[in-house]
């Protein structure tokens, strides 16, 4: 497993059948943001693939406080 600030790297055994894997994003800035697609695919045999859609999300500023903290 592998984690950097634009991807993810991790080895996982498909053998067994469909396998759902998720991730998650993180916005430090109010804004407008497109979330890319997320591509998985075999090393060894490059037909094994997959691709998810692409989708957007909107980021407010908030007022309220964490863990009490202005």
């Amino acid at each position: 497993v592998q984690a950097q600030d634009d991807r993810y790297v991790a080895a996982i055994d498909v053998r067994g059948g469909a396998v759902t894997l998720a991730y998650l994003v993180r916005a430090v800035t109010p804004g407008d943001f497109v979330i890319p697609g997320a591509t998985a695919e075999d090393m060894y045999r490059p037909q094994v693939n997959a691709r998810s859609r692409a989708g957007r999300v909107s980021i407010s500023s908030s007022s309220s406080t964490v863990g009490g903290r202005p």
